[in-house]
C-alpha cells in the first residue's frame, strides 16, 4: 500500500484497519489492500471503488455519512463528483474499526472458528507483511532517494551527450556516403595548392626580386647617404637631450629644490628628412585560368558536401526526437492499458466475490447484524424478485401440462 502514499508509520495501523474489516466482513485482506491503493491513488474513491466495498458486505455508507455528515442523496453526490478522499476514507475505516465502530473487536471474535481461524492466519501474514514493508521503507528510504539522484544525473547525462553522438554518427554515415565527392574534392584541393605555390615560386623569383634589385641598382648611393644621415641625426639629438637635462638638473640644484625638474626632449630623427626613391609598388600575382577553375571546383564541391551534411544532420535530429515521442507515446498506452486491465480485472474479482456463496461458518456477528440492517426498499425488491421467480415457475408447469403442481404453488 506503500504506491498509495501511505508513510512508513501509518502502514502498520492502516493494514490493521483493513485486517479488522476484512475480518469482521469475511474478505480477503489483499483484496481490501488493492481496492484501497486504486482509490488512494487517483485521489478519491468513486462509485465504483465504494461498490466493490458494499459488494463485500461492508458498511461503508453508514461509515462514510458518520465521516461526511452528509447522507442519501446529497452522498450519493459527493460520490459521484470524487469528493470523498484519503481524508473521507480514512475517517470512514476509523468509525468502523475504532471505539465502538460495527467492526472494533471483531479480529477476537472470529478467532473460535475454523474459517475465522484460516482467514486470521492469511490476514496476520499480510499484517506482518505490511509491518515488516513499512520499517524496510523506512530504513531504505535513503538509498531510494540516493537511487532517484543517481538515475536522474544518469539521464541527463545520457541527454547531455545525445547530441555529440548524433553529430558523430551522421559524420560516419556522410563520409561513407559521399566518399566519391570527397575525395574529388581532395584531388582538385591538392591540384591547386601545388599550382599556386609554384606560381608564386616563378612570381617571386621572376618578378619581385628583379624589380627590388633594379630599385637598389638606382639608389644604392641614396641608401648610404640616408643610413649616414641617421647615424648623425640621431647621435645630434642624444647630445641636446643630454645637455638640457643636465642643465635642468643643476639649475633644480641651484635652486634648493624650489624650482621644477624639466627640460624638452628632442625626438631622435628630428631633422632627418630620407633622400632615397620609395620602394617600387608591386602588383599582386593574378591567377591563372587553370586556377580560377580549380577554385570554382573546390568551392562548388565543398558548398555540396557541407550542404550534404547538414541535411543528413537535420534528418538524423528529426529522427531521433520522433522516436523519443513514439517511446513516450507507447510507455503512456502500456501504463493506460496496464491500468484499464488492473481495473477491469479488479471489478470482475469483485462481481464473482459478491456472486459467491459464504458459509454458515466464515459468517461473523458484525456481518449478521449489517444484513440485518437492509432498507425496506431493498427487502421489497428482493420479495419482488422472488415473486416473479415463482410466477415463471407457474408458467413453466403450465406449459408442461402440470397443473395440480401449479395451484399448489405457495408464495
Amino acid at each position: 500500500m506503500f504506491k498509495a502514499g501511505i508513510s512508513a508509520q501509518d502502514l502498520a495501523g492502516k493494514t490493521n484497519q483493513l485486517a479488522t474489516v476484512a475480518a469482521a466482513t469475511s474478505t480477503d485482506l489483499n483484496d481490501l489492500a488493492r481496492i484501497y491503493q486504486q482509490g488512494a491513488s487517483t485521489g478519491s474513491f468513486g462509485q465504483d471503488k465504494i461498490n466493490q466495498l458494499a459488494e463485500r458486505g461492508i458498511d461503508i455508507y453508514h461509515a462514510l455519512e458518520a465521516a461526511t455528515g452528509r447522507s442519501g442523496a446529497e452522498l450519493k453526490g459527493m460520490i459521484s463528483d470524487g469528493k470523498i478522499g484519503i481524508a473521507e476514507m480514512d475517517s470512514a475505516l476509523a468509525h468502523m474499526t475504532e471505539g465502538h465502530g460495527i467492526y472494533a473487536g471483531s479480529l477476537a471474535a472470529m478467532a473460535n472458528t475454523t474459517g475465522g481461524k484460516l482467514a486470521q492466519m492469511k490476514n496476520n501474514i499480510s499484517q506482518a507483511l505490511g509491518d515488516v514493508m513499512g520499517i524496510a521503507l523506512e530504513i531504505l528510504h535513503p538509498f531510494g532517494t540516493a537511487m532517484v539522484s543517481f538515475t536522474q544525473s544518469l539521464r541527463d547525462g545520457f541527454t547531455a551527450f545525445r547530441g555529440p553522438i548524433i553529430y558523430a554518427s551522421t559524420a560516419v554515415a556522410w563520409f561513407f556516403g559521399n566518399l566519391v565527392t570527397i575525395g574529388k574534392f581532395a584531388w582538385a584541393t591538392a591540384q591547386l595548392g601545388a599550382i599556386t605555390f609554384f606560381n608564386d615560386i616563378v612570381y617571386f623569383f621572376g618578378t619581385t626580386i628583379p624589380a627590388y634589385l633594379s630599385w637598389f641598382g638606382e639608389n644604392w648611393s641614396q641608401v648610404f647617404t640616408d643610413a649616414g644621415n641617421v647615424v648623425m641625426t640621431v647621435f645630434r639629438n642624444m647630445a641636446i637631450n643630454i645637455g638640457s637635462a643636465m642643465a635642468a638638473i643643476w639649475d633644480y640644484i641651484a635652486s634648493g629644490g624650489t624650482t621644477e625638474l624639466q627640460f624638452a626632449f628632442v625626438p631622435l630623427l628630428d631633422g632627418f628628412k630620407a633622400t632615397v626613391a620609395e620602394l617600387p609598388n608591386i602588383p599582386d600575382r593574378a591567377m591563372t585560368d587553370l586556377e580560377r577553375q580549380l577554385t570554382a571546383q573546390t568551392e562548388q564541391l565543398g558548398g555540396q558536401l557541407a550542404n550534404n551534411f547538414d541535411a543528413m544532420l537535420a534528418d538524423a535530429s528529426q529522427k531521433v526526437g520522433e522516436a523519443d515521442t513514439q517511446i513516450k507515446d507507447t510507455v503512456g498506452r502500456v501504463q493506460k492499458d496496464g491500468s484499464d486491465t488492473a481495473i477491469a480485472a479488479a471489478n470482475k474479482a469483485a462481481e464473482n466475490k459478491a456472486i459467491g456463496v459464504r458459509t454458515a461458518e466464515g459468517q461473523t456477528l458484525a456481518a449478521q447484524l449489517l444484513r440485518g440492517q437492509l432498507s425496506k426498499e431493498d427487502r421489497a425488491l428482493k420479495a419482488q424478485d422472488e415473486a416473479n421467480g415463482h410466477l415463471s415457475d407457474i408458467e413453466r408447469h403450465l406449459r408442461e401440462g402440470n397443473r395440480n403442481n401449479a395451484r399448489g404453488k405457495k408464495f
